[in-house]
């Protein structure tokens, strides 16, 4: 289902970034489309496009999984050099289809990489583990954050016999997602997704993306994350789901 921007224009406002797009490189260096991945695309540039007609400081952005694996399974996904990929990265020509259908440089869309995030997402679990957060919680190899609000466990970690913290687990990705959003200017972000089951390479468990907003939120000051989730038949939102 195509999103209606009228449902999100309300949620828009000045140091927001839209994102929208989200998908994995494959084995063979291409990017894993479908036309629900575009349409997400196209839904956060045609909102990008109403914030902009109304002279609102917001920002365009796509996620992109170049980690050489997808959270939760042991899929070989990307034999590309990280920061290859990245240095000679174009974005996929139906991408740049719809920007030039809303008038949209390629210039605005700032790209965000799953392994940069791995990476900063550690950093911030170091971080939090030094300040000794009552949040935080060793047990069994790994480390997990726990909701001050409801008591429920999330996984940040997961165990790895040559390294005391673990692996940085998919909640935590998407929290130093957040963190990053932040960290360039945008305190509010709306991300919109696809989730329906032909894009489940992609995205296998969207309640991972819930999670990592629950620990950006806890984690950091002035953080505002509204989640899209597009499906064939039906749109859920994140703020239909208990969030304010």
């Amino acid at each position: 289902m195509e999103a209606d921007e009228k449902l999100f224009e309300k949620k828009l406002c000045n140091n927001m970034i839209i994102t929208g797009g989200h998908f994995m490189i494959l084995e063979n260096g291409k990017p894993n489309l479908n036309e629900g991945t575009i349409n997400s695309f196209e839904a956060a540039v045609k909102a990008y496009k109403k914030a902009k007609d109304r002279n609102l400081k917001v920002g365009l952005g796509t996620l992109i999984n170049n980690m050489g694996g997808v959270c939760d399974t042991k899929k070989k996904v990307c034999v590309v050099n990280p920061e290859e990929l990245k240095e000679h990265f174009e974005l996929p020509e139906e991408y740049n289809k719809v920007l030039e259908k809303y008038s949209i440089k390629r210039e605005e869309v700032k790209i965000y990489w799953e392994k940069s995030l791995r990476n900063r997402g550690k950093k911030e679990l170091h971080k939090k583990i030094d300040t000794k957060e009552d949040y935080i919680e060793y047990k069994e190899g790994a480390y997990w954050f726990v909701n001050p609000k409801d008591g429920r466990r999330i996984t940040l970690s997961r165990p790895n016999p040559n390294d005391k913290y673990g692996i940085p687990a998919c909640p935590l990705i998407m929290a130093a997602f957040a963190y990053q959003k932040q960290k360039d200017g945008f305190n509010h972000s709306l991300n919109f997704y696809y989730i329906d089951l032909e894009n489940e390479e992609n995205i296998p468990n969207y309640f991972a993306i819930e999670k990592g907003r629950v620990v950006a939120e806890e984690f950091y000051d002035d953080v505002d994350i509204m989640n899209v989730y597009l499906l064939k038949d039906r749109i859920v939102t994140s703020f239909q789901m208990g969030k304010k």
